[in-house]
């Protein structure tokens, strides 16, 4: 993933958790303890290392993406821990966008079901 795309990737999650906080605070369903509540907006370094757990993840199979923060000392892996915590990293893993692309629903003219991923 080039620079450039991770730049995208972080303005686009970021343009998506705005977004739909202010959804929800006008819809009176933003609760007070929901991921969304506590957002702040992720920088270039914490989206890669968002990503760098992604990939970790992908290679390291567990139960549950908790699991891989787990304080069991069999299953303790410092790294993760130190990266990111794990409540962040959902609330990552909820926004996460690659692009703010607005695209053509499915089924109308010109719908292009790679456009959001599509350069």
């Amino acid at each position: 993933v080039s620079e450039g795309q991770i730049n995208v990737i972080t303005r686009a999650t970021n343009t998506y958790a705005k977004n739909k906080r202010e959804q929800m605070q006008r819809s009176g369903k933003l609760k007070q303890h929901s991921r969304i509540h506590f957002w702040h907006n992720v920088t270039i370094v914490e989206m890669k290392k968002f990503l760098a757990l992604l990939l970790y993840m992908g290679l390291t199979r567990r139960k549950s993406i908790s699991d891989y923060w787990s304080t069991n000392p069999i299953q303790y892996i410092h790294w993760v821990s130190q990266t990111m915590t794990c409540r962040r990293f959902q609330a990552l893993h909820a926004m996460l966008h690659l692009t703010s692309k607005k695209t053509v629903l499915k089924g109308q003219p010109g719908y292009d079901p790679w456009g959001k991923i599509r350069p």
